[in-house]
């Protein structure tokens, strides 16, 4: 950005001093750069506060540290663009091009990237509270110990996705797709995974107390000492999942398949085994007392059932 006796004059130069567009201006403030052609801009803390950047060609741009809130990126070609650090609160990145952008410490609360494609870019520590994400593709992303409290990630792709850490309660995955994504020791709490597709997912000291798995898809899964405590489990998959040690206390499996699963040392009392399939599973060391279960709940061969400790429900027929 330069300037003269006379006026203010604005230069986007790239990243190695070429001159890319000049124009009149005071700041970028409201600028309209829609459709321009800005590959290696330079732009590390500009103030570009609702500025219009729709469908402009960014690719390996540079916004360290700038203010891009409420700025309009829709369809934005922002492939390997650098946003560390950047504030994006209620900005609309609707289907922008984002591959292996940097977002690392980003501010992007209440931000919109609804089908946007974030294929292994990097949010890792990041802050994208509330913000949409539905139908966008995270595709081996980093999202380590970013905060996403209330994120809609309905539908959105996100297979191998290292969420390690991550802070996610009371977000929405709704029919997402987290096959093999890295959740260990992400905290889960409340959120809405039902019908997500979780399977060979890493899990393992995660947290998920009161989180809804109903439909959940979580085969061969790895979930080693979790929480899933008042989780709901309903019509869910877990055949051959890893649960060492896991925490099942007080949840809901109604319906659930369970079968071959490895559940030695795992905390179950109190939960809902109605209907549930556990033929195969390894039950050993595994608490279950106070569980209820019913006539089409069913066990392994070794356990018993009554001398476990867990509750009889007597089907009811329906008239």
């Amino acid at each position: 950005m330069e300037s003269d006796s006379t006026h203010v004059m604005l230069a986007i130069k790239s990243q190695n001093g070429a001159l890319l567009l000049e124009f009149d201006a005071e700041n970028l403030l409201y600028a309209d750069l829609s459709g321009k052609e800005l590959p290696n801009a330079e732009f590390c803390h500009a103030v570009l506060f609702n500025a219009n950047l729709s469908r402009a060609n960014l690719a390996n741009a540079n916004f360290r540290g700038a203010n891009l809130g409420s700025c309009n990126l829709q369809e934005a070609l922002l492939g390997k663009a650098i946003f560390k650090g950047a504030k994006l609160e209620g900005a609309n990145l609707t289907d922008a091009m984002l591959e292996k952008a940097n977002l690392s410490t980003a501010h992007c609360v209440k931000a919109n990237f609804t089908g946007a494609n974030l294929r292994l870019a990097d949010l890792s520590q990041s802050d994208f509270g509330q913000a949409i994400m539905v139908g966008a593709h995270l595709d081996s992303a980093e999202l380590w110990e970013g905060k996403f409290a209330h994120t809609n990630f309905s539908e959105a792709y996100l297979v191998k996705a290292n969420f390690l850490k991550a802070q996610a309660q009371s977000a929405k995955f709704i029919k997402a797709n987290l096959d093999k994504a890295d959740l260990e020791m992400a905290q889960m709490g409340w959120a809405d995974l039902s019908h997500a597709s979780m399977q060979g997912a890493l899990m393992r000291n995660a947290k998920f107390p009161s989180a809804d798995l109903q439909y959940a898809n979580l085969q061969q899964a790895y979930m080693n000492q979790a929480h899933f405590n008042q989780a709901n489990f309903s019509g869910a998959k877990l055949q051959g999942v890893k649960a060492f040690q896991t925490n099942f206390s007080q949840a809901n499996l109604k319906g659930a398949d369970l079968s071959r699963a490895s559940l030695q040392g795992a905390v179950l009392s109190l939960a809902n085994l109605e209907n549930a399939n556990l033929k195969g599973a390894d039950l050993q060391g595994a608490i279950l007392k106070g569980a209820k279960y019913n006539d089409n709940t069913v066990f392994p061969s070794d356990i018993k059932p009554e001398q476990q400790g867990l509750i009889y429900v007597k089907i009811i027929e329906q008239s």
